[in-house]
């Protein structure tokens, strides 16, 4: 006989099903072998021990109807709730679910030939048309250990946390709110045992996030449990595979009204919907299913035991005797120290840009440039007179430079001046403890006059 479905039961439960085109067929394991001896366009699993609703089959048969590759089944996890599990049923954003490596076997109705095909590669896009049960049909009770068929599963490791917060990929950035949020958050509440749970992320905002979170990469192959859990509104649908026992809640960090394009919300499926300010709280009336919308001032920690930045300027044309290379070098061990600065370089010649260091287009006049730097850094191989040391001089910016003989004779010395011999750029070690000073100074202030009767003899001239 030609079935329309066949539903394999993983161990002795006795299922029922009032469909004649439906066969139950009870399996202690699924291997390929059983699937293709099967005969039937489509095929479903349920885990013995797992409960169905009444309503099962006829919402599986009645979606079959219109002949779709796969149907997604809604479904929730047993991981024993203190509240009354709050379930995506939003039929846009299931419809959006696929069968995917490390899924529970059970979340779909498969096309039988499709499925085959699926299990030899697991690319998804072969199930182009897909359905959804958006009714919760399937209740899993998971047994705590991991088990798979093929490469699908029956029961899931569970990632155990106290607090989760999702970020999917909003956390492959370095300088946006949602950063300097969770670092706010980890600085404040260190000890609430929070876990980032994130799918991209840079290595500058993993090392951030490491001081004070535990590091979670996502993947479907896993179910993550925890007892509070919170999301944002830019991911207001969280992956199926987490699980909040006994809180869940979302963060509202912008003025909806800025978004022309905003998502207006109708599935309820937080406990709390929380906004950073009153303004955030009043623009997001009408975007969430609920008027319920409470304020949290976010914190804010400032560690006052940080200096402020390394200030720097070089203003040369790009040459070797003009001590390019040593640019570099210095730059170099300014990274090594991992001591903040910027190093401006005004030249004719840019060069590509790297960490502080930055090559700049040539200005009309650099002195506002150099009114602000801690250093004029000239690090040159040979001057005869050089104009940029000399104002650096005269507008009290200190000198960092070779020991160039012209030095002398206009009055550089150890007040106004870091002298680097050359040898020391062959020298990382001598060098840093160069920079180390550099940042110690970088405050001092000095007097320095230049009169005019320095240069008088050129009255001779005219």
């Amino acid at each position: 006989m030609k079935y329309l479905l066949t539903v394999f039961v993983i161990g002795n439960e006795k299922i029922n099903c009032k469909y004649n085109n439906v066969l139950i067929k009870n399996v202690e394991k699924i291997n390929i072998d059983e699937i293709n001896k099967c005969n039937s366009l489509y095929i479903s699993f349920i885990n013995s021990g797992d409960d169905i609703k009444d309503n099962y089959f006829d919402l599986v048969i009645d979606k079959l109807k219109d002949n779709p590759d796969s149907i997604f089944l809604n479904y929730f996890v047993n991981y024993n709730y203190s509240r009354e599990p709050k379930i995506n049923k939003d039929i846009n954003n299931l419809k959006e679910k696929v069968p995917k490596k490390h899924d529970y076997i059970f979340s779909y109705v498969y096309k039988k030939d499709l499925f085959l095909k699926f299990i030899n590669n697991y690319e998804d896009k072969i199930f182009e048309k897909r359905d959804v049960i958006n009714a919760i049909v399937y209740i899993h009770n998971p047994k705590y250990k991991e088990e798979k068929v093929f490469d699908l599963m029956l029961n899931k490791e569970v990632i155990k946390k106290k607090n989760i917060i999702y970020m999917d990929w909003y956390c492959n950035g370095t300088f946006n709110g949602y950063i300097t949020w969770l670092i706010n958050l980890g600085k404040s509440f260190k000890n609430k045992k929070i876990a980032i749970l994130y799918s991209k992320i840079t290595d500058v905002t993993y090392k951030r996030f490491s001081k004070y979170f535990d590091m979670l990469e996502y993947s479907n192959m896993y179910d993550y449990v925890c007892e509070s859990f919170i999301d944002t509104y830019s991911t207001y649908f969280y992956p199926i595979n987490i699980y909040s026992t006994k809180q869940s809640s979302i963060f509202i960090h912008g003025i909806m009204s800025d978004y022309p394009n905003a998502c207006r919300y109708k599935e309820d499926i937080y406990d709390k919907y929380i906004a950073v300010s009153k303004i955030a709280r009043d623009s997001a009336y009408g975007y969430f299913p609920t008027d319920e919308i409470t304020y949290i001032y976010n914190p804010y920690v400032v560690n006052k035991n940080i200096g402020r930045e390394l200030k720097l300027i070089s203003t040369m044309r790009n040459s070797k005797i003009k001590g390019f290379d040593r640019i570099k070098i210095l730059a170099s061990v300014l990274d090594e120290l991992k001591i903040p600065y910027t190093w401006q370089v005004f030249t004719d010649i840019k060069e590509e840009n790297k960490g502080g260091l930055v090559f700049r287009d040539r200005v009309e006049d650099v002195t506002p440039y150099l009114i602000d730097a801690d250093y004029l850094v000239h690090l040159s191989s040979s001057e005869a007179f050089s104009y940029s040391i000399l104002e650096s001089l005269c507008l009290k910016t200190k000198l960092v430079v070779t020991p160039l003989p012209m030095l002398k004779e206009v009055n550089i010395n150890k007040n106004n001046a870091i002298v680097i011999p050359f040898e020391y750029f062959d020298d990382k070690k001598k060098l840093k403890e160069v920079v180390r000073k550099m940042y110690k100074m970088k405050d001092k202030k000095f007097k320095y006059n230049y009169p005019s009767s320095k240069y008088s003899r050129y009255n001779d001239v005219f």
